[in-house]
């Protein structure tokens, strides 16, 4: 549904944080491994630090969550989810139904603060939108908001967001 979840201004979205890698049995793996391992998890933590900075600009109730599992945010008493995709500009547009022109060259992003950002179309991007747990309606926004980070383009939706739904 290109537009924003409207809903959102009564019910909690729910902001699935970023997971750690954890084995069971880490003794079949070499140094190398088990060093790459605790650099990504390194970098969970101060990803979901960053994530929690952005969120603070977004106006209405939200809640973390370690799981993104639509029954577990259901009975959780949840509606919403903030989800994203990673992958081409084209990709993600195609998956989502935006209307794709097979001749485009570069997709433009309207990035926070209204400055506008070309892309090319197989570029790899980010693209946040709101989904729906019982519906499985996916609200993407009514922009393309997509960009080359995750902190940029969660920047991006929170504010089209806040545009759209006449919020600060």
């Amino acid at each position: 549904i290109p537009t924003y979840a409207s809903d959102l201004k009564v019910d909690k979205l729910v902001v699935p944080k970023f997971q750690k890698y954890e084995m069971e049995d880490s003794t079949a793996l070499g140094s190398d491994a088990l060093a790459k391992i605790a650099t990504y998890n390194a970098e969970v933590d101060r990803k979901n630090r960053r994530l929690e900075e952005i969120m603070l600009d977004y106006p209405l109730g939200y809640e973390f969550s370690e799981t993104a599992s639509d029954v577990d945010i259901y009975n959780q008493g949840y509606q919403f989810v903030l989800l994203t995709m990673h992958g081409s500009g084209k990709t993600i547009k195609e998956m989502l139904d935006y209307e794709v022109d097979p001749y485009e060259t570069d997709y433009v992003t309207i990035r926070a603060g209204s400055t506008l950002n070309t892309l090319p179309v197989d570029a790899v991007v980010f693209k946040y939108y709101v989904k729906h747990v019982y519906t499985q309606d996916a609200y993407l926004g009514s922009r393309w908001d997509a960009d080359l980070t995750w902190e940029q383009a969660l920047q991006n939706f929170i504010f089209h967001m806040k545009d759209i739904l006449k919020v600060q």
